[in-house]
């Protein structure tokens, strides 16, 4: 049986998710996704976990022009009934990174983040939200070489995966969405 990239790249991800909530000892958690694809080419993506929290995406189309910046908005919603005070670093805990054709990550938010060792933390009354949102450039960086050296992509097919991680004062809570497939033409 031959997969498809994208299918491997699902199993892949699933596979990773599990082997991190193995290892980790993450707390149980019921998810639910959805996605949505207007009629426009708007990509929406949601993803339930912990029965408190609803993890958004969204990309206002699914087809660029090379070089056009590509927007994001992330948010996450406190779906309970009650207050949560989640903990994490400076800054909302949201952030995404890129995937190329073959699977490799060639960008990610949080690399180009400046990090300060601060503790804060937020509270999140019942349907409140917080969001943040990103412009991507169509860059890939070279991190692994450590000079953040950004460089424009090619035309083709690119994967934007919508993620956060912070903990609720128990647990380190860790989710992802699926990625979305966008055109770079």
């Amino acid at each position: 049986m031959i997969l498809s990239f994208k299918n491997v790249l699902i199993v892949s991800i699933v596979i990773i998710f599990i082997g991190v909530t193995a290892i980790f000892g993450l707390k149980a958690m019921t998810v639910t996704l959805s996605t949505e694809t207007s009629s426009n080419g708007e990509i929406i993506l949601e993803k339930v976990f912990n029965e408190t929290f609803k993890l958004t995406m969204i990309i206002p189309k699914d087809t660029y022009a090379l070089g056009e910046p590509v927007n994001i908005t992330l948010k996450l919603t406190n779906i309970g009934d009650e207050n949560v005070t989640i903990h994490h670093g400076w800054g909302i805990p949201l952030n995404y990174l890129v995937l190329n054709q073959t699977g490799s990550e060639i960008y990610n938010s949080q690399w180009v983040t400046i990090v300060l060792m601060v503790r804060d933390e937020t509270t999140l009354e019942p349907n409140m939200s917080i969001e943040k949102s990103f412009t991507w450039k169509q860059v890939s960086i070279d991190y692994p070489l450590r000079s953040f050296q950004e460089y424009p992509v090619s035309t083709g097919t690119y994967y934007i995966v919508g993620f956060t991680a912070f903990d609720d004062g128990f647990s380190t809570l860790h989710s992802a969405l699926p990625p979305a497939e966008i055109q770079i033409i």
